[in-house]
């Protein structure tokens, strides 16, 4: 992700998941404000990024159209009730979120923003899946749930530390003429984000999985591959294809694993290169480039044996039927 496409997703994050110091029970006029700022900020960073003549015209209209609708809001007497006006809100943020993705004025990969699932405890709906599925099951005691609340809402607590640290990467370093993607400072800064970012995602994945009931654990640890063998047991292949069918997840799971600690060292190589040249020394980066590439190319190797596992899964339902 470029630096640019850092700021605005950075400058969004304050729309998306609640600005600094904003209660989210905020009357609707302090609603309606965010977003407007967050509309006039998305028009002044398209044309920085020397948005074509076309496409500058075609967001402006997009633009234009969401800010009716805020004004609509405004203008509205009617009495809301404190979960309509959440479910107007997330609407709202979601609509500015799709239009600066579909002029990739953000990541298409970025995360869309977290969307609170009704009354639920946590600001981050994924949080909510996990505590609703725990809950619910009946089969984790109360101390495991208390627990399993403790680490859900630590883990928010760090995602609110990482949206800050973006708030002030992008506070600390505007775009600008004289600012560009070698400025090592800038990479050392999007390179630790990125770290961050990784280890977020990978407790939410152990998290996930401390959530299934017990009667349905697998002995797998990671997300992905617990679900595959959730699907080949639903798949009516015989014990002896099930048997073989584990050992090869068993293998593919460690390469998960492998990919990780070579994406993590390679984010590691690039800080101390970049770090190191940053100072003057004498580097090479061969080593970080290396590392980098392997990681790579091992997670097209996870990205096809996915595909694969899905394609023998579905083509043995078929021949079922």
């Amino acid at each position: 992700m470029s630096f640019f496409r850092v700021f605005i997703l950075a400058c969004l994050v304050g729309c998306f998941y609640g600005a600094p110091g904003v209660d989210r029970e905020a009357d609707r006029a302090s609603m309606v404000t965010i977003h407007e700022k967050q509309v006039s900020m998305m028009k002044d960073m398209a044309k920085m990024a020397g948005l074509p003549q076309d496409k500058m015209e075609e967001l402006t209209k997009e633009l234009t159209q969401h800010k009716q609708k805020l004004d609509m809001l405004q203008k509205n007497d009617r009495d809301l009730n404190d979960v309509e006006e959440r479910k107007i809100e997330i609407k709202l943020r979601r609509d500015l979120h799709d239009i600066a993705t579909k002029y990739k004025l953000i990541d298409e990969k970025a995360p869309a923003p977290a969307v609170p699932i009704g009354e639920g405890m946590f600001k981050d709906n994924r949080l909510n899946k996990i505590w609703n599925r725990a809950s619910k099951s009946g089969q984790f005691s109360d101390l495991e749930l208390d627990s399993l609340k403790y680490e859900l809402t630590e883990h928010e607590e760090r995602i609110d530390e990482y949206r800050e640290t973006l708030e002030q990467f992008a506070t600390e370093h505007p775009p600008s003429a004289e600012q560009t993607d070698d400025d090592s400072s800038v990479i050392l800064r999007k390179i630790d984000m990125k770290l961050q970012y990784d280890s977020l995602n990978n407790e939410l994945k152990r998290l996930e999985m401390r959530a299934i009931p017990h009667n349905e654990k697998s002995g797998f640890i990671e997300p992905r591959v617990h679900q595959m063998w959730v699907e080949a047991i639903r798949s009516n292949f015989t014990d002896e294809e099930l048997q073989s069918l584990r050992e090869e997840l068993v293998h593919f799971e460690g390469k998960i694993q492998q990919h990780v600690d070579l994406r993590d060292q390679a984010h590691i190589a690039a800080m101390k290169y970049h770090a190191d040249k940053s100072v003057g020394e004498k580097v090479d980066p061969k080593a970080h480039e290396e590392l980098k590439d392997e990681a790579d190319n091992l997670g097209y190797y996870i990205k096809d044996f996915v595909g694969d596992m899905r394609s023998r899964f579905s083509s043995r339902r078929h021949t079922e039927l």
